[in-house]
């Protein structure tokens, strides 16, 4: 069996409780076999840090869709690929740089449990591969840099499949 590289999300109930605001579920986020993901391959520094800050910056995305979940609820997922937006191409004296356009959009295949405060499973799938494919839209393409946000497509895929996966027909969570 390969190692599992887990992280646990920013668990938002505890800063929500103490600022006095609604609960929110509580985030569990396995990174697992990441060094056979398709493609999150570095543009700057090293490996490690490069991955270390992608996977704390979509904890982070995943804690945050969470709070929109009701007081109690848990939310386990289980990351089992993941493919950035765009390419890395050598460029200019050999130097790495990820080419971005509208082919190459991230994707992520997952398995997923959401339970409640007894522990009783809500919704669970597995294998779900979830694309992308208008990541970039027309009328808004912006620069990760003018954001300051590194991972802005792969941040939005994630908030995206939250919401394809926990929308209500009626728009409730």
């Amino acid at each position: 069996m390969k190692p599992m590289h887990s992280h646990a999300a920013v668990l938002l109930t505890a800063m929500l409780s103490a600022a006095g605001n609604a609960k929110a579920a509580d985030t569990e986020v396995t990174w697992q076999d990441a060094q056979n993901y398709t493609d999150i391959a570095s543009n700057y520094g090293s490996q490690a840090k490069f991955q270390k800050a992608l996977f704390n910056a979509l904890d982070g995305v995943f804690a945050e869709q969470s709070a929109r979940l009701p007081e109690g609820r848990t939310l386990s997922v289980t990351v089992t690929d993941f493919d950035m937006a765009g390419l890395m191409r050598t460029g200019y004296k050999g130097a790495y740089q990820r080419v971005v356009n509208q082919a190459q959009f991230p994707q992520m295949r997952l398995s997923y449990r959401l339970t409640d405060a007894s522990g009783a499973v809500i919704a669970e799938q597995n294998d779900v591969l979830f694309q992308d494919l208008n990541f970039i839209d027309a009328t808004n393409i912006v620069s990760q840099s003018e954001l300051n946000e590194p991972f802005y497509y792969e941040s939005g895929m994630v908030g995206k499949w939250f919401d394809n996966t926990f929308r209500l027909p009626d728009g409730q969570l």
